[in-house]
């Protein structure tokens, strides 16, 4: 019975043990947990994982678990992620092989390989017309810290025309001012920077097994170098990251914040935007200064936060640096635009030429305005004049039929000019002829002012065009290409 026990009791913890390294390889939480205890000065973390995070791990079973994952038919490539170097053959040396701990993939100049795990634990994969077979080396010791990974093999070429050659690789971590691995397909997880950095899951598990054991010293640098460098990585980026912007696509919106500036100036003094004096036009200058820089500066942010979040997140959680992400934005916008802003000064000509375009632009609408408004007046005057003329025909025709109705009943012409009904005809007549009159004189009046009008909006178009094409000549200084 108390054998049965206890056997059933150790199967338990080897299943733990098992699943703990099968956790820590696929990144679940339980990963960033064992390395913060690790980058801890205190015990209690540690404790917390090995007695109070679910698993029951023992040091014997811990060792088994990890052996078996880098060996034989069992072998798990994750188990070596990281960056590596080739060093044989020569034709290979400018070429990156990659171990992704995030999807068990391999790659070589960050392109997947198609790989697969022979029974003896050799990893296969074709690459540039020639087969690959090649054993990883941990170079694991469960009792002192990891060495950097490397791998060992032979390549033959597909068609078999020549024998094999010797293929060899160390592993490599990149410096700190080198982020080209952030620019490649790797996602960046926390089991990717793990082992980009150096460490490995092995490291994890020896620091485990050496905490069990109660060994002095059950830390490994290879782990907390690896935070440092990833921390090392965040203070680069701080200094140096210079994101390739896409400064055109912002140029639109910022002319259109110059533009609304002057028009709400233009709108509030109630000016003539035609007729500015100095004064004024230095004054809606400013405006336009002030809101062009704001939004300039706000689409850059909006951009750079976007690179960093994606970029720079994971290294931030991983280091549990929470503001690195906020501080490399900061001063990666403010590197990023303090140059280019200067072209938004209120002095700057693409400015002023922009503003001068808004102007014209405003001038000329109000000139088509004015000239559309005076159209409508035209049609307006030559329909009453039209109308008065129509009545005037009309009561010419009423004053002639009273004028022969009185003749008929044998008044004289002196007695019909007398009536007071062919005066009455007679007054209706001239006033409608002094308004038709007036009319067409109005008709006349509003068409010359909406043909001046019309020249008026012409010619500030011309100016607006002119501005365009000075402000086009000096768009370089704000959204030209380059970092």
């Amino acid at each position: 019975m108390s054998s049965d026990s206890g056997s059933t009791s150790a199967n338990l913890a080897k299943m733990s043990s098992a699943r703990f390294v099968k956790d820590v390889l696929a990144g679940k939480a339980i990963l960033m947990q064992t390395i913060d205890a690790i980058c801890t000065d205190t015990d209690t973390d540690m404790e917390t994982v090995v007695s109070g995070s679910g698993y029951a791990l023992t040091a014997a079973d811990l060792q088994s678990a990890v052996i078996e994952r880098q060996s034989g038919s069992s072998l798990d490539i994750r188990m070596f992620g990281g960056q590596y170097e080739f060093t044989e053959p020569s034709d290979m040396m400018t070429h990156q092989l990659t171990v992704n701990a995030a999807n068990s993939k391999v790659y070589i100049d960050y392109q997947p390989m198609k790989t697969s795990v022979r029974q003896d634990g050799a990893v296969a994969w074709t690459f540039g017309g020639c087969n690959y077979v090649v054993r990883f080396d941990a170079n694991y010791s469960v009792a002192a810290d990891a060495e950097l990974h490397s791998f060992s093999g032979i390549r033959v070429p597909i068609d078999g025309d020549s024998s094999g050659v010797t293929v060899a690789g160390k592993q490599v971590i990149p410096k700190d001012d080198d982020q080209s691995w952030l620019d490649s397909p790797l996602v960046t997880r926390t089991s990717i920077i793990f082992t980009i950095s150096g460490a490995s899951v092995a490291c994890i598990c020896s620091c485990c097994w050496r905490y069990l054991k109660k060994e002095q010293g059950w830390r490994l640098d290879s782990v907390r170098n690896s935070r440092t460098w990833a921390r090392r990585q965040l203070k680069d980026a701080e200094d140096n990251f210079n994101p390739r912007l896409e400064y055109g696509s912002m140029q639109a919106a910022v002319e259109r914040s110059i533009a609304r500036a002057v028009n709400d100036y233009v709108a509030a003094n109630q000016l003539d935007p035609s007729k500015l004096t100095e004064a004024h036009l230095q004054e809606v200058e400013e405006a336009a200064c002030v809101a062009a820089t704001n939004k300039f500066e706000k689409q850059v942010t909006a951009e750079v936060d976007g690179w960093c979040e994606s970029r720079y997140s994971g290294l931030a959680e991983y280091s549990r640096e929470s503001d690195a992400v906020k501080l490399i934005r900061d001063k990666t916008a403010r590197r990023s635009f303090k140059d280019r802003v200067k072209g938004l000064d209120r002095k700057a000509g693409y400015l002023k030429a922009a503003v001068n375009s808004a102007l014209e632009k405003n001038a000329a609408q109000i000139a088509r305005d004015k000239s559309e408004t005076y159209r409508d007046a035209t049609n307006t005057a030559k329909q009453e004049a039209e109308k008065a003329k129509n009545e005037k025909v009309a009561k010419e025709r009423d004053l002639r039929e009273k004028e022969q109705e009185l003749k008929d009943q044998g008044k004289t012409e002196a007695e019909i000019k007398a009536d007071e009904d062919v005066k009455d005809l007679e007054r209706q007549v001239r006033e409608l002829e002094k308004k038709a009159k007036e009319e067409d004189e109005k008709a006349d009046q509003s068409s010359k002012s909406a043909e001046e009008e019309e020249k008026k909006a012409k010619e500030h178009e011309r100016k607006e065009r002119d501005a365009d094409e000075r402000k086009k000549e000096k768009s370089g200084e704000v959204y030209g290409e380059g970092r």
